[in-house]
C-alpha cells in the first residue's frame, strides 16, 4: 500500500527546490530523440548557471552559459535564462528568450500526489502542436528535471542535473 504524502511534504519540496536553485552553480544536460522524432538533436552539455533572487524573495532567475557537443561531434555555445517563481503551492517556469519583460511561460510545477521529492508539471505548455511537459526532482539539495517534447515531428527527452556549490 502507497501513502500519500501529506500537504506539508509538498509545501517542503517547493521550499528545498528555491534552496536548490539559490545555491545551484553548475548544470548538465543530456538530449535524446524518442522515436518518430524528426529533430536528431541528440547530445550532451554542461556549463555554469548562476541564480538571482529579486527583491520580492519569489523570483530566481538561473542564467545558463556552457557548451553543447552534439553526437556528431559538433560544438556550440549555449545561454538560457530560466525565471523561477515560487508561490505557495507551485512553482511556474518561464524562459526568457525575449527578455525578463516579455518572459515566455512554459508550465507550472505542482507537487507529485506520489512522490514528495518530485515537482511535476500542473498543465503541459503547448508551443503550436508541440507539447511541453516535466518533472524535477529533489536528490540532495541537488535537482534533476525532466522534459518531454512531443508534436508531430518530435519526441524529445531531456534531462538536466543542476549540481549545487
Amino acid at each position: 500500500m502507497h501513502c500519500q504524502p501529506e500537504i506539508d511534504d509538498w509545501l517542503t519540496a517547493i521550499i528545498e527546490c528555491r534552496q536548490a536553485l539559490l545555491n545551484t552553480c553548475r548544470y548538465r544536460f543530456e538530449a535524446h530523440p524518442g522515436p518518430g522524432s524528426h529533430s536528431g538533436w541528440s547530445g550532451t552539455g554542461e556549463g555554469t548557471a548562476t541564480p538571482e533572487q529579486d527583491a520580492t524573495g519569489t523570483v530566481v532567475r538561473l542564467y545558463e552559459t556552457g557548451t553543447f557537443i552534439d553526437n556528431a561531434g559538433h560544438q556550440s555555445i549555449t545561454r538560457n535564462v530560466f525565471r523561477f517563481t515560487h508561490a505557495a503551492e507551485r512553482i511556474s517556469l518561464h524562459h526568457e528568450r525575449r527578455g525578463p519583460l516579455h518572459p515566455v511561460w512554459l508550465f507550472d510545477l505542482v507537487a507529485d500526489p506520489l512522490n514528495a521529492r518530485r515537482l511535476v508539471t500542473d498543465t503541459p505548455h503547448l508551443c503550436g502542436d508541440d507539447r511541453y511537459s516535466a518533472a524535477l526532482t529533489l536528490q540532495r539539495g541537488n535537482m534533476q528535471l525532466d522534459w518531454h517534447i512531443q508534436g508531430p515531428r518530435k519526441n524529445e527527452y531531456l534531462r538536466y542535473y543542476y549540481r549545487t556549490a
